[in-house]
């Protein structure tokens, strides 16, 4: 297999051998970009037919996205943490990758999928209101950009290009791409993102526990599936160097929701991460409806148990039988 010149593998080092490829064997797009960048060449490159001769050897190669390329949509990841968990089987482990030579090819920047009735458009996971921005600053992300589904009206370089003296390079040879349904695609890509963030907020030795606890209490409520719960958390811990195992917290909020006991739901993750800003744009990465209102005109000395604050509604009860002498 890799000695067919056909193949992208042998074809890292020949743009236009790559062209050939992408354009007779997959049905592409192409796209030429400037050296060492991925800027177009030109303006007209959505409506541009061109052919592997029109390469020149220092150029670099795009694929036009979407439509025009089969349905074929480019998932980017732009933070380690989504490169890392995007690996596991509930995510995009099973997605052909490619990366900047520099990355450990566990953790690739792309993954290609056939997604045919996906929108048109770059569909972003990102924090975009400055409330959110300012909430998630101590978290360091190298953008408030998650990932991205780029599934039309858009281009991505391709192997072999060249980005800032990096090449991209394919984690293994390009077999058949698989295809999802667009629902799926955005569920999957809505739960990475959310776990990607949860991440992020690893807390010091000391408190890791607890952090367990209520993610997998978050997970859960969300409805998130219990086994796929628990290979997300131990994602996390083996990303984080955790040698304990984290094993069976998913399995016992789920137990406890089943019981109808009370389960640590995301308000109590955003308390914990510090994260309250971003609960609109969480909830709906999870596919999860806005929390119900806290607030409510109450006769006195009465508490709202539609709270989801565990700690909060606790405190309120506590101090009710403190000041009623009911205790």
């Amino acid at each position: 297999m890799t000695n067919d010149p056909g193949r992208p593998e042998s074809a890292n080092d020949d743009v236009r051998t790559a062209a050939r490829y992408f354009q007779d064997e997959r049905g592409w797009r192409l796209v030429r970009l400037r050296p060492r960048t991925k800027q177009p060449i030109g303006k007209g490159w959505q409506n541009a037919e061109l052919k592997p001769a029109d390469f020149r050897p220092e150029d670099n190669i795009g694929i036009q996205l979407g439509k025009k390329s089969d349905g074929l949509v480019d998932i980017d990841f732009d933070c380690e943490q989504a490169r890392v968990l995007a690996g596991l089987g509930c995510f995009f482990g099973h997605l052909p990758a490619f990366r900047r030579q520099s990355l450990p090819p566990d953790a690739p920047g792309h993954r290609l999928v056939l997604c045919r009735d996906a929108p048109d458009e770059v569909t972003k996971f990102a924090f975009t209101r400055a409330k959110e921005k300012a909430a998630i600053e101590r978290l360091r992300l190298p953008k408030a950009v998650i990932l991205e589904v780029r599934a039309g009206k858009a281009q991505t370089a391709f192997p072999p290009s060249v980005l800032d003296g990096d090449r991209l390079v394919w984690n293994a040879p390009l077999g058949a791409i698989p295809e999802m349904t667009w629902e799926d695609l955005a569920r999957r890509a809505g739960l990475l993102a959310f776990c990607a963030v949860a991440a992020c907020c690893y807390p010091s030795e000391g408190a890791r526990n607890d952090y367990y606890l209520i993610l997998a209490g978050a997970l859960v409520h969300a409805g998130i599936d219990v086994e796929i719960a628990e290979e997300i958390i131990r994602a996390i811990a083996d990303m984080n160097g955790d040698e304990e195992d984290r094993g069976g917290m998913a399995r016992a909020a789920a137990a406890k929701e089943a019981a109808r006991q009370p389960v640590t739901g995301l308000p109590r993750f955003l308390e914990v991460s510090g994260l309250q800003d971003c609960e609109s744009r969480l909830r709906e990465w999870l596919g999860q409806k806005a929390a119900p209102p806290t607030t409510s005109t109450l006769p006195a000395n009465a508490i709202d148990i539609r709270n989801p604050n565990i700690v909060q509604r606790t405190r309120l009860i506590e101090d009710l039988i403190f000041v009623t002498g009911l205790g």
